[in-house]
């Protein structure tokens, strides 16, 4: 255990403390009422950094913006250990933040400051909705820091002031709704997918389930014994709201499951991304034309060295944006290829149906729109887990024919 700095005495009469090396004057004389409750405040900061493993504040010490954000930042690696995602997205938000007001005291941080922020992502291309969130994840830092005494309530109270961007009234662009995605273009990327992906894609598919969720499955949260089988995700999205997400898992989805499940330990997710990095290595030596010369794998040994010194070899388990990633290389692949043959047998490429780009999100969106179409909006509720139903209305699209229907019947 660290040695806790002592409440010292100077000839001059005032107190001190020694630190890193470092001796700092406390405000007041030596026992006087402001001097220890300056003492005190100072040990409630190391103790804390102790925990978050950063150097402590020492006594009149002004916290920057940045000191701010690495103790935030420290803090939210353990807090949303669980959320890989959420973390990727503060450290975006915090990035912004640096860029203007690194060395800004983080008392001085006022609606002025977060507007410029605003606009740098703006500049960057931000969408209007994603900027928004964004800049509640910085409103979220600065409450944090109001709940550790490191910042004044009153820059909280300013930065709410600042209203989010509206509709029609800003230069960030706004997204498209996220639509449904057709089988054919989902059929059409299949076969350019490694086998740990193409099965996250069906699971996806026949259950509808989040991409975080599949990402994460492993054999001990599934009960093979039952009929159907059950998932239950350790790890979900209303996991803090004390839900339970059970998902059944039909003969198709089963099938689909069962080589991954066979000699793996149950606590092992089961879509590894080395595995598929190593069947993508075996699949292109197999393509290869001519044998690999001596100094080609001297040159190849020699890389993987290189990845492994930067540690990037793939990991146990896929990330939503490595998902994502496999998914929009392998549409890219498949469309480069439509192109050459059409320029092969003399058709014009701009005429070739090319697959549309999709996310795994909208896997999960065509399967509410299928099971609100065939059994019903309460069917579709039931079926993606949603306590409401007005949450299921976002994934689930209306079906446009039956209103056509009724239309043309009594309209």
């Amino acid at each position: 255990m660290p040695r806790v700095p002592k409440y010292r005495k100077h000839p001059r009469g005032y107190a001190f403390v020694e630190c890193g090396g470092k001796r700092r004057r406390l405000p007041g004389d030596y026992n006087s009422p402001e001097s220890l409750e300056a003492y005190t405040r100072f040990l409630d900061s190391l103790q804390r950094a102790a925990k978050h493993e950063m150097p402590p504040l020492m006594p009149g010490e002004t916290i920057t913006t940045k000191r701010l954000i690495a103790h935030y930042l420290l803090w939210a690696a353990d807090y949303y250990a669980n959320d890989p995602t959420e973390i990727q997205q503060l450290r975006y938000a915090a990035a912004k933040m640096l860029a203007v007001a690194s060395r800004l005291p983080a008392a001085r941080f006022g609606p002025l400051t977060l507007r410029a922020v605003r606009d740098t992502m703006i500049d960057a291309g931000w969408s209007r909705g994603y900027i928004n969130h964004q800049i509640g994840r910085v409103r979220r830092i600065f409450r944090w820091g109001v709940e550790h005494e490191l910042v004044p309530p009153s820059v909280l109270d300013g930065l709410r002031a600042v209203q989010p961007l509206r509709k029609g009234k800003t230069a960030a662009p706004d997204t498209e709704p996220r639509r449904p995605v057709e089988d054919a273009h989902v059929d059409a990327v299949l076969p350019e997918l490694t086998p740990q992906v193409r099965a996250m894609v069906e699971i996806q598919r026949l259950t509808g389930m989040r991409p975080s969720n599949v990402l994460g499955m492993t054999g001990a949260q599934i009960n093979t014994e039952s009929q159907p089988w059950i998932y239950t995700p350790i790890d979900h999205k209303s996991e803090w709201r004390g839900r339970l997400l059970r998902v059944p898992l039909g003969p198709r989805a089963q099938a689909i499951l069962a080589p991954f499940l066979a000699d793996r330990p149950p606590a092992v997710p089961l879509f590894s991304p080395a595995e598929a990095a190593e069947w993508d290595r075996a699949r292109r030596r197999r393509g290869r034309q001519t044998p690999m010369t001596p100094s080609h794998q001297r040159r190849a040994a020699k890389a993987a060295r290189r990845r492994k010194r930067w540690d990037r070899y793939p990991g146990d388990q896929y990330a939503e944006s490595s998902y994502c990633r496999a998914i929009a290389r392998a549409i890219v692949r498949v469309n480069g290829r439509r192109k050459a043959e059409a320029e092969k047998v003399g058709r014009d490429p701009v005429a070739v149906a090319l697959v549309k780009h999709w996310s795994p999100y909208q896997l999960r969106h065509a399967f509410a729109t299928l099971i609100r179409q065939q059994y019903g909006l309460e069917a579709a509720q039931a079926a993606l887990g949603h306590a409401s139903a007005d949450i299921t209305e976002i994934y689930a699209q209306a079906d446009l024919s039956r209103a056509i229907e009724i239309a043309k019947t009594i309209g």
